[in-house]
């Protein structure tokens, strides 16, 4: 009894600074409400740095007989005094990163990078990234190859994940991943088993010639067709890009037993090496790393091939299914990957339209010039805006999923929201488009940075060059994309589309 009360005089300023800095070290938030002017968890993070200063904890006098009793000067006056000692941020920080990236070009032409931060659950995570997604597939013959690599990489994950004993652990994680760029292979391991990450990483990427063939008829065999919502991305791509290399399939079931164990062999070998890879690691040693990507990634006295062009053309993909809804995605060109400018400008872009999910399932802030758009209808229905990043291409996209009787005004009214685009609420877009890409990655986990921050070493894209780059986006700039996207409309549709609008017709509304 009273124990906290007599404790109170033996407090001293190092513990009070001590508790202030657990304090912001690590912020959690939560709003409701009209949120655009909130600021996100990692804005009020960048608010917080070493030089920041105590501000009048207190208005009022302090016995101060005890010299480890708090002096009010010491409190009262910030400038005497800085808000803590830099080893306490160290102590508490997860955000911040305690060593600088450091980067390495191997004489084998892989890049080797890392960083070293303070995470809750001190886990070391792994990115492999090759320039070998579903774009570098030469001719009708290797359609699906890059796929089928993917898939039989996933096995090989799933593997090594039942004998590690903790399969589906949140502290143990392998999985490939592949887009129509690259290919990528992620581990997450708790920190204190490294070593295992490099030997997860180094048999995921193992493709064994005794195991290829059972390999290529279990992938063949099994899974099924994606969710509809993920083949209209698919459909819209191939739209966009016709026969163009950045139209090759990702997700659609295809035939794969056509595909030998030679194919893959040859596939691996021309992309999947060293001079055509970036190795990254968050919490891992640098020279361990390095000696990994020279031991065990293959090396080839071959140049790789850099990415094929696949210009943006236009046209339309549709597939009728007997569906309660149907899923349409219009689109147009966009922000290429490594142009940051333009990926600012369409963000902010993207701010400006929002989005609209009218279905009573879903808890969701509407919000932007989509807002409106599903709300007329008494039945669950969404519009939402998002974008697809390739090197040289890009697509910004209106995903709508509505019922038939509902489709065709839905995308007339997307289509009249561009067409009558005007600059106006630019800064709250601004603020906006800033607040969603730091969100984005509040919500992201490490292993997904890592997987990101190859991409952009690969591209030559700084961290956080597309956030200050949104400062300097103008309204022409703004007004240009517009008028790229409605100058060559692309349309993706499946599910009972009787009324969905012909591209045709889409694009006599622009005009």
């Amino acid at each position: 009894k009273d124990a906290v009360i007599g404790a109170i005089d033996n407090v001293t300023l190092f513990q009070l600074e001590a508790a202030v800095a657990r304090i912001l070290s690590n912020i959690s938030i939560s709003c409701v409400g009209n949120i655009d002017n909130v600021p996100s968890r990692s804005e009020i993070h960048n608010w917080i740095s070493p030089s920041t200063t105590i501000h009048d904890l207190s208005t009022s006098p302090l016995p101060s007989s005890n010299n480890d009793r708090l002096d009010p000067e010491l409190i009262t006056t910030p400038e005497k005094r800085p808000l803590y000692p830099d080893v306490i941020r160290n102590i508490y920080s997860r955000d911040s990163p305690l060593v600088q990236e450091q980067l390495t070009k191997l004489p084998s032409g892989l890049i080797v990078a890392s960083s070293m931060h303070n995470e809750l659950h001190n886990n070391v995570y792994l990115a492999l990234t090759y320039r070998a997604g579903a774009r570098y597939e030469s001719g009708s013959k290797q359609k699906g190859l890059a796929f089928l690599v993917s898939k039989i990489l996933s096995i090989n994950a799933k593997g090594i994940g039942s004998e590690s004993g903790q399969p589906g652990s949140k502290f143990v994680g392998m999985a490939p991943q592949i887009t129509p760029d690259f290919l990528t292979m992620r581990v997450t391991v708790p920190r204190k088993k490294s070593m295992l990450a490099l030997e997860y990483l180094g048999r995921i990427a193992t493709l064994k010639d005794w195991e290829l063939n059972e390999l290529i008829k279990e992938v063949a065999d099994g899974g099924g067709a994606p969710p509809p919502a993920r083949l209209i991305v698919e459909y819209v791509r191939r739209a966009a890009y016709g026969n163009g290399p950045l139209a090759n399939t990702l997700r659609e079931k295809i035939s794969l037993l056509r595909h030998t164990d030679e194919d893959v062999r040859n596939f691996a070998a021309t992309h999947m090496v060293a001079s055509n890879a970036v190795l990254y690691a968050i919490n891992f040693d640098h020279d361990e790393l390095c000696k990994f990507g020279e031991e065990y990634i293959p090396t080839s006295k071959v140049p790789t091939p850099r990415a094929p062009p696949s210009p943006y053309v236009g046209g339309e993909v549709e597939h009728k299914k007997q569906f309660e809804s149907v899923y349409v995605c219009i689109a147009g060109a966009g922000a290429a990957l490594e142009d940051v400018q333009a990926c600012a400008t369409q963000a902010v872009l993207m701010a400006w339209l929002g989005k609209q999910v009218a279905r009573p399932d879903k808890n969701v802030l509407n919000q932007g010039r989509l807002v409106g758009v599903a709300k007329w209808f008494n039945t669950p229905s969404s519009v939402t805006c998002s974008a697809m990043y390739f090197e040289g291409e890009g697509l910004i996209q209106f995903n709508i999923e509505a019922t038939p009787s509902c489709v065709r005004s839905m995308a007339r009214d997307v289509v009249n929201i561009l067409k009558n685009f005007k600059v106006d609420d630019f800064e709250i877009s601004k603020n906006r488009a800033k607040h969603n890409i730091l969100r984005a990655e509040d919500s992201r986990q490490a292993r997904f940075a890592a997987v990101e921050r190859t991409i952009q070493i690969f591209t030559g894209v700084e961290k956080d060059a597309v956030l200050k780059a949104i400062d300097n986006v103008t309204a022409s700039q703004l007004e240009a994309a517009v008028e790229r996207i409605l100058s060559n409309i692309s349309i993706g549709c499946i599910g009972n589309i009787d009324n969905v609008p012909y591209r045709e017709e889409i694009q006599s509304w622009v005009k």
